[in-house]
């Protein structure tokens, strides 16, 4: 029987990490979390693509979109988000000898961001262009318009990604924070670490920056296992502690 080539396990949180060792001399860290437009409410439509966006614009430890910036740069890495009607997905590819920075910065992005509120109305001016953008280029509408068809205009699976002119006007910060405590949580997300690692290392990153406890949440397997009395360390996605100043 052969062995597998990629090992998988859960943290006490429930955040589960797949981590395929690989003989080359780059990795990339990708957080997949298990939500898409397919997940909103109606009058949140949009909401996913925009946190995905939103993000960006600062975190704890990088509190600018500029400073988040820099420190991809200062590891040559190559990075980016997308959102899909199921899932939403943060990657990082550089050097394997910048695997702790790389999955830092996904913690940072996925665990710690600012979510700033003098920065909304400039985000949302964004999404409107680019929803324009999309209008005037059949290519990328035409697919969004067939499942449209059919799955129907009803249907979660039906509306468009990236959500409408009136529900992207009309998005609150709390609305963001609370689909995020709701959606963000580490049973609901895989980490992926490919390239040239160890699975201890990652196991051990993984902890720190994404499972360590330190955002409130602690996950129902933690829970549980804790209530057993043999929790160890536990995590969340959700920053908690920031809600009381409405900048999460």
């Amino acid at each position: 029987m052969s062995t597998a080539w990629y090992s998988h396990f859960t943290l006490d949180s429930g955040l589960n990490v797949l981590v395929a060792p690989l003989a080359v001399p780059s990795v990339t860290v990708a957080l997949i979390v298990k939500t898409g437009s397919k997940n909103e409410d109606p009058a949140e439509a949009g909401v996913s693509h925009f946190l995905e966006h939103f993000v960006f614009k600062g975190t704890k430890k990088y509190p600018s979109s500029k400073e988040v910036m820099r420190a991809m740069d200062s590891i040559g890495a190559e990075h980016n988000a997308s959102t899909s009607k199921e899932a939403t997905t943060y990657w990082v590819k550089t050097a394997a000898s910048n695997l702790s920075k790389a999955v830092e910065m996904i913690g940072e992005l996925v665990c710690r961001p600012l979510l700033p509120a003098n920065l909304l109305d400039q985000e949302k001016g964004t999404i409107l262009q680019e929803m324009a953008m999309i209008e005037d280029h059949p290519m990328s509408k035409i697919g969004e318009k067939f499942e449209t068809l059919i799955f129907g205009s009803g249907s979660p699976l039906g509306r468009e990604i990236i959500g409408t002119k009136k529900t992207i006007s009309n998005m609150k910060l709390q609305q963001l924070a609370d689909y995020r405590l709701r959606r963000y949580r580490p049973e609901n997300c895989v980490l992926v670490v490919a390239g040239g690692v160890k699975k201890g290392d990652v196991e051990k990153l993984a902890e720190r920056e994404i499972g360590n406890g330190q955002n409130g949440y602690k996950g129902e397997k933690a829970k549980k296992a804790k209530k057993a009395g043999k929790a160890k360390k536990s995590g969340n996605l959700s920053n908690l502690s920031n809600l009381s100043n409405l900048s999460l």
